[in-house]
């Protein structure tokens, strides 16, 4: 009886050890199809869809341009043809472009071009438009698998590592993240070395013609990475879009650095030179001595290089600051 006894003791123990011992790799694992990346696997996206995702694809579609720096970022293959939007004349300049080489870009935003995707023949499409009033779901993913997500909302790093998840390359979403920290750390350090923390206002010119100012959400990229880096947003922002009419200008007197986006296709200078000769503009004492920049505007969107980009612009913001401001 006691060696019989004893057998149990040992199987139960044993059954214990290896329960624990898959509990913990589980654990340890990403939380994602085991699948490899050359497998097809059935993924759940942020929008709670199912989407069965091909094995190592070669013709991935973005319907927008973020989607594009994602899919690029990641390693995977693209389609011929990616989106762009309507305003612009080519992809960001700040995207890879080898990883661009022989890609013609396709005005796909604010009208997304069902028909022109279909001809494109994808194996999968990735769709940041998820938002209410975005691309339509159900026609992307009439013509091929669709993982679908709202790109214009939150923190970029989420939407990447879902989906590397999806598509089984979490090692090339680590690799970039480690990355992107690493520049952060940098440029963290900069700004703890001034006096006091700057603060750094971005956004756009109205097209009023008077002057007024279209300043960016704390909850956007740029004033996002402000933050981490410890860099504060002006008061007269709110946590929305915030426009100031022109007769408001005055309430960015606390500020270090104006950054103004300008699309790529107009002259910044030009831009910069409106704003330094307009009475309500020239005032400020950012704008009295000087500490003012343009920005390409397609770093409003989120994405990897844009992010990665962006804090290469703050640098630059840093070095602009006189000493001991």
């Amino acid at each position: 009886m006691t060696n019989e006894l004893g057998r149990r003791l040992g199987a139960a123990t044993l059954a214990l050890l290896v329960m624990v011992v898959a509990l913990t790799s589980c654990q340890s694992q990403p939380v994602s199809d085991p699948a490899s990346a050359d497998q097809p696997r059935t993924v759940t996206d942020p929008t709670g869809r199912q989407v069965e995702i091909p094995g190592s694809p070669q013709r991935v579609f973005g319907v927008y341009s973020t989607d594009v720096d994602y899919a690029m970022t990641l390693g995977l293959g693209l389609a011929p043809v990616q989106s762009i939007a309507s305003s612009a004349v080519g992809f960001p300049a700040f995207f890879p472009q080898a990883g661009l080489a022989g890609i013609e870009p396709m005005k796909n935003y604010p009208e997304i071009q069902y028909e022109k995707v279909a001809a494109i023949q994808p194996d999968v499409i990735i769709n940041g438009l998820g938002y209410e009033g975005g691309a339509d779901h159900d026609k992307l993913a009439a013509i091929a698998p669709t993982f679908t997500y709202d790109g214009f909302d939150g923190d970029w790093r989420d939407d990447f590592t879902a989906l590397a998840a999806a598509f089984g390359r979490q090692q090339e979403a680590d690799t970039f993240l480690r990355q992107v920290a690493d520049r952060t750390a940098e440029v963290k350090s900069r700004v703890a070395a001034l006096d006091r923390p700057p603060v750094f206002a971005y956004g756009v010119i109205t097209d009023d013609g008077g002057g007024g100012f279209n300043g960016s959400a704390p909850t956007k990229l740029n004033p996002q990475l402000f933050e981490e880096v410890g860099i504060s947003s002006p008061s007269a922002v709110g946590k929305d879009w915030t426009t100031l009419a022109p007769e408001r200008i005055a309430d960015l007197d606390d500020v270090d650095l104006i950054m103004i986006a300008v699309s790529p296709q107009r002259d910044a200078k030009a831009e910069l030179g409106k704003i330094r000769n307009n009475p309500v503009w020239s005032g400020l004492p950012a704008v009295r001595s000087g500490r003012l920049m343009a920005v390409d505007n397609e770093l409003n969107f989120a994405s990897p290089h844009a992010a990665l980009t962006f804090l290469d612009v703050i640098d630059q913001g840093i070095d602009r600051l006189d000493p001991g401001e």
